[in-house]
């Protein structure tokens, strides 16, 4: 609340400083130069009310989150809405891991019926497996949702550039305690709970993989029919 008081007092005090350069020549404010003070200063404040804007969404997506879910809490959930909360509360990790970051929504998505904080889970711990997968901040993760005519299923899709999973334990990444990831403190339990969770929302998970060149997880769910919210 009190940057935009203090952008407006730069702004009013700028003419008197600006009066003060021209008679007297640049001077120093805070071991700066004056005049580059006045080029980066409403930079900073901008940049200032911008994080906060930021920290404030995501602490509501964290308050969203850790919700106390009552048994039987399925409703029609948006699934950009989902995984724009998942991109958020993931954000410190995404740029610690790469450079290249897409995130591809579709348009006019139909709801699926869910629990929406659950859902978030899957999305988070996708997400988080990508950055620790990349090993460099040069290759690409992007996250995308779509609607699949086929299958008439709504679906998460998390790709990475990063180090794959060899073919022949791809089948065993959703079995409880196995991970590839053991030396880096992995538990094996974070697919094997998204698949739990997916499951329950009657969707279907599925991983293509090649090693040394990247993963792709489809989370594909059923999409809100009209009668769907009846049963």
């Amino acid at each position: 609340m009190n940057l935009p008081i203090l952008a407006r007092a730069w702004e009013s005090v700028k003419p008197i400083l600006d009066e003060f350069y021209h008679e007297n020549g640049d001077f120093m404010m805070a071991g700066v130069e004056y005049t580059l003070m006045r080029q980066q200063l409403p930079r900073v404040c901008v940049e200032l009310e911008e994080s906060a804007a930021r920290i404030r969404q995501i602490v509501v997506d964290l308050k969203d989150y850790a919700r106390a879910e009552t048994s039987g809490q399925m409703v029609p959930v948006d699934i950009n809405e989902v995984v724009q909360s998942g991109v958020r509360l993931t954000s410190n990790s995404i740029h610690r891991a790469t450079k290249k970051f897409t995130s591809i929504y579709g348009k006019d998505l139909p709801k699926v019926w869910g629990n929406r904080q659950r859902l978030v889970q899957i999305i988070i711990n996708l997400i988080q497996n990508s950055c620790e997968a990349l090993g460099e901040s040069g290759r690409a993760i992007t996250v995308a949702t779509r609607y699949n005519q086929e299958t008439d299923g709504v679906e998460m899709v998390v790709a990475d550039e990063g180090s794959g999973i060899a073919s022949e334990v791809l089948n065993k990444v959703t079995d409880p305690f196995f991970t590839t990831k053991r030396n880096m403190g992995g538990t094996g339990l974070g697919l094997s709970v998204s698949a739990g969770i997916v499951k329950e929302h009657n969707g279907m998970i599925h991983f293509a993989s090649v090693l040394n060149q990247g993963t792709e997880v489809v989370v594909s769910l059923p999409a809100l029919g009209e009668s769907a919210g009846k049963i």
